[in-house]
């Protein structure tokens, strides 16, 4: 005899597979803490975009460091993160990391399923780290992510070396904007009359389409933003180019059309793009906006 109940439970929808990343604080101590966690999305997740996270927020690193050591090793690790994703967006498989410093170990890899990229993240720090908080690398965005994670990767560590302590520059970075009836979007920089977007070109087929959209998303944010702003602005899309500068062959080339339809489709809106190879560019461009 057959029960039902009129309860249609479907399964998860995300699949991933995560690796923790081993930091010893002390090289050769033997005492490591994890400090960061890799995401690689199955084949076919097409709204997970692979990349490596801080789950070690500068907070609590300073509290176990102190402010001047917990600051450097929020911004090395930060690098390390960075350096990561920059490699596993390139294909390379968790089997196949590595950092760019000694003292870091890239663990087993683990697979988790989720129903949102939110939901992989959060579960992947809970399993790995009794000290990590996945919180704070979500309250960025919060329930409905704007950005990839390609793109809040390379975002977060422009903001970081733009900032560095400077608490007013890096109040400049995720601004909200709300009209009178309550609408309300969020720009990756504003200052004065410059309100900027950031996007990235696709460094692999599975990519493509999400990131398009992206694109297209951000500046039709930085369109709404412009009508809320009572005063002469300049609208900028900045082109992260860094994931397909050693791209060759079919990837290169999808890198160059969705870069052709970035420029195209920001130009149709009077918003001009600005073409970035790494964050140390786009650093140099927010500081002539300053």
């Amino acid at each position: 005899m057959e029960l039902d109940y009129g309860m249609d439970f479907q399964a998860p929808t995300v699949a991933a597979r995560f690796s923790p990343i081993y930091w010893e604080p002390m090289v050769g101590s033997e005492e490591r803490i994890t400090a960061l966690v890799a995401i690689e999305p199955e084949p076919g997740a097409s709204d997970l975009s692979p990349i490596a996270h801080v789950v070690l927020p500068a907070r609590r690193l300073k509290a176990m460091l102190g402010m001047t050591r917990g600051s450097s090793a929020h911004g090395i690790l930060s690098l390390v993160a960075e350096f990561m994703t920059t490699r596993l967006a390139a294909g390379l498989t968790l089997e196949e990391l590595d950092a760019p410093f000694g003292g870091f170990t890239v663990g087993k890899p683990r697979e988790i399923r989720a129903f949102s990229e939110e939901q992989v993240l959060s579960g992947a720090v809970q399993m790995v780290s009794a000290l990590g908080d996945a919180d704070e690398i979500l309250e960025v965005d919060g329930p409905g992510r704007r950005s990839s994670a390609t793109t809040l990767a390379f975002l977060r560590s422009v903001q970081a070396e733009f900032s560095v302590d400077d608490k007013t520059r890096r109040s400049r970075f995720f601004k909200r904007f709300t009209s009178e009836g309550a609408r309300q979007v969020m720009l990756d920089y504003a200052h004065d009359k410059w309100l900027v977007q950031f996007a990235s070109i696709p460094a692999t087929v599975g990519q493509r389409r999400y990131l398009e959209k992206e694109a297209e998303s951000k500046i039709l944010e930085l369109i709404t933003a412009r009508k809320f702003v009572q005063a002469s602005t300049k609208t900028i899309l900045i082109i992260n180019k860094q994931p397909v500068l050693d791209e060759s062959g079919e990837l290169h080339k999808i890198g160059v059309e969705a870069n052709e339809r970035f420029v195209w489709f920001a130009g149709q809106h009077d918003v001009e793009s600005i073409e970035v190879r790494s964050k140390q560019e786009a650093v140099h461009t927010l500081e002539t906006f300053a």
